[in-house]
């Protein structure tokens, strides 16, 4: 057994006792294949956000059994290494946060290629990390992602270039630092009304690989003058978040399926977070942000008191979203 440093040991407590809080790991009776579900980061299971463990997995792992699949969480990666040489097939789960970094790691690199199949592999980690970077590869691939280039006389949506929820704002005259060191783009105009009030809007898809698994809309009253809107900044109206959904989500769901399928095809295989803006005067749906990302947690539970009210909200449910994750 190697020795581990403090910090190392530090890393090892926290993602066995995130382990040891989802209880027993079910067995598949006569499994067709294995699934190493790697937590080998700082971040452990629960990534900062990316997943509530002890809401998603244990219906998330009982299905994979139900379906003759056997789930184990491995922790090291030489141990990774050894496991994914085992009985086959194998399909190697990564969790990890891109904003706190990606496993990039030789180790790391072997157990992807030994891999029959991986999901959120290491290599896309840097690029979601850095919003620039992100936009800069994507549009490149066809992805439409509000521009960087922004014109004299366009007002522009200044955010930080990584990590999520700091301040933005708009602008029209960019400091010589931010201009450099923030992620800048065009404004996209994202109002709309409902009920005689108007809302800033986005759009969030969650998908497993090429699949849309579901989504919602989050919207934030125009009075609080920040265009940048988070799920959570969404009333407890379940008119209004019923009407949204219909609306935009399902109103654009085949166009929504094209853009989740063309992102799977770049990034591979994953667990998919992918944040659309629409804007009010071309209609034309944007992608603003992607990420790793399984559950709805912080979301549903925000929107619980009003969930038995809007139709919408009950696939997000943890005992009805995360089987379909399978």
């Amino acid at each position: 057994m190697k020795t581990l440093s403090r910090s190392q040991q530090r890393i090892r407590n926290r993602q066995l006792a995130e382990f040891e809080a989802l209880g027993p790991i079910p067995t598949a009776p006569q499994p067709v294949g294995r699934i190493l579900i790697s937590a080998v980061t700082r971040t452990a299971i629960r990534g900062r956000g990316k997943v509530e463990p002890t809401d998603f997995f244990p219906t998330f792992l009982k299905r994979l059994c139900d379906l003759g699949w056997q789930p184990q969480f491995v922790f090291d990666e030489d141990e990774l290494v050894e496991k994914v040489q085992d009985t086959r097939p194998v399909v190697l789960l990564n969790l990890f946060n891109e904003e706190f970094g990606a496993p990039l790691s030789v180790n790391m690199n072997i157990a992807e290629q030994l891999a029959d199949v991986t999901f959120n592999p290491s290599r896309i980690g840097p690029i979601m990390r850095d919003k620039r970077l992100t936009n800069s590869y994507l549009t490149k691939r066809g992805i439409r992602m509000p521009e960087m280039d922004v014109k004299d006389g366009h007002t522009i949506f200044s955010n930080q270039s990584s990590s999520t929820s700091k301040p933005a704002w708009l602008t029209s005259d960019l400091s010589s630092e931010d201009a450099v060191s923030r992620y800048n783009t065009r404004y996209i105009d994202t109002r709309r009304s409902f009920a005689g009030k108007e809302y800033f809007i986005t759009l969030r898809v969650l998908a497993c690989g090429p699949h849309i698994i579901h989504g919602f809309i989050g919207a934030s009253d125009v009075s609080r003058e920040n265009p940048s809107v988070h799920g959570v900044d969404t009333p407890r109206d379940p008119t209004l978040v019923q009407h949204l959904f219909e609306t935009m989500f399902e109103a654009r769901y085949d166009e929504l399926q094209r853009t989740t399928h063309q992102l799977d095809q770049i990034w591979g295989h994953g667990f998919y977070h992918h944040d659309f803006i629409i804007e009010k005067d071309t209609d034309h749906l944007y992608l603003c942000e992607t990420g790793i990302k399984f559950d709805a947690f912080a979301f549903y539970k925000a929107m619980s008191s009003i969930a038995d009210d809007a139709p919408c909200l009950t696939p997000l449910n943890k005992d009805v979203f995360a089987p379909k994750k399978c």
